[in-house]
């Protein structure tokens, strides 16, 4: 894939939003094995991604982060190669991933996902009723990954003796085995957890606000997310350093790129052009966009739009 934005259409069954953070020509990768009670999804990327979504009222999921993980995280928590993370129905998430990082995640259908955990811990309460992500320690991730890239290698080779009740069955033993290893992380710093979930509110109060904003004519300043959000323009720059480390002005004019992009990769009509693009989303000093827009994705806005033209 070579957008964020793709890589987010192609997850058709979760509404999610994915911007390009970070400078460099896109490229991202996306596998999935759909199976009768649980799809797998391997994403990588090579660009530092911010992803915003809302869990379905029907499925959660349990996801971890591999490889390069100094600027994983996912909501409040920083990932580490013990974390797993448990994203009930219904919740909101805020996703930052640096790149070369990958995301494994698993999705269940929510009421199978507890029958299979009374079933294997009947005395265990933890579920995904309440409304909160939760992230649990767990010493099993590695392994887990080696029963992963067994499975992928020999379903690469088309082993005949694979069936998809049998993958599934594979897959569940072990992130149910994995789960029940698991517990919720040490909660040690619980003012600075409290504190980074307060960030996470704001920025994705402020991200929800400026996706629904009804064109690009409405797009707002720094006065308008501290109207919306009536906090202070000081607690807006803590939250957005905390979480996505770099400022709300910085994050808006990442915003406004990532738009302008999707504008001249899917144009509208094809007498669109770069102007017009820029200027929609107020870029009034066209060199400096022109300069902006190459930077971060590694090619011109006017290469975007002959690519998507031709």
């Amino acid at each position: 894939m070579q957008d964020a934005s793709e890589q987010a259409l192609v997850q058709d069954w979760l509404p999610i939003s994915i911007d390009q953070v970070s400078s460099g020509r896109y490229a991202g990768r996306y596998q999935e094995l759909n199976l009768p009670g649980i799809k797998m999804v391997i994403e990588r990327q090579n660009c530092t991604v911010h992803k915003r979504f809302t869990m379905d009222k029907k499925y959660c999921t349990l996801s971890y982060v591999r490889g390069t993980l100094d600027t994983a995280r996912v909501s409040e928590y920083q990932a580490n190669h013990k974390a797993l993370f448990l994203i009930p129905a219904g919740t909101e998430a805020d996703v930052h991933v640096g790149g070369e990082a990958e995301t494994v995640y698993f999705r269940f259908d929510q009421e199978h996902f507890q029958q299979q955990m009374m079933i294997i811990d009947p005395e265990r309460r933890e579920s995904p009723d309440t409304p909160e992500l939760t992230c649990l320690e767990t010493p099993g991730q590695a392994q887990l990954d080696q029963h992963i890239n067994q499975l992928l290698h020999h379903i690469s080779l088309g082993q005949p003796c694979l069936t998809p009740a049998g993958i599934e069955r594979y897959l569940t033993d072990n992130l149910m085995m994995m789960l029940q290893s698991s517990r919720p992380q040490p909660d040690i710093m619980h003012s600075s957890i409290s504190s980074r979930r307060r960030a996470v509110r704001l920025v994705h109060h402020v991200c929800t606000y400026l996706e629904a904003v009804p064109n690009a004519d409405a797009s707002p300043g720094i006065v308008d997310l501290c109207r919306e959000t009536s906090v202070s323009e000081r607690t807006l720059q803590y939250s957005f350093k905390t979480q996505l480390g770099m400022s709300p002005n910085t994050y808006l004019r990442l915003f406004r790129l990532n738009r302008v992009r999707a504008l001249l990769l899917h144009p509208p009509y094809h007498t669109i052009t770069v102007t017009e693009a820029a200027m929609r989303w107020h870029f009034l000093h066209l060199g400096r966009f022109a300069r902006d827009y190459t930077a971060l994705f590694g090619e011109s806005p006017s290469s975007t739009l002959r690519r998507a033209i031709a």
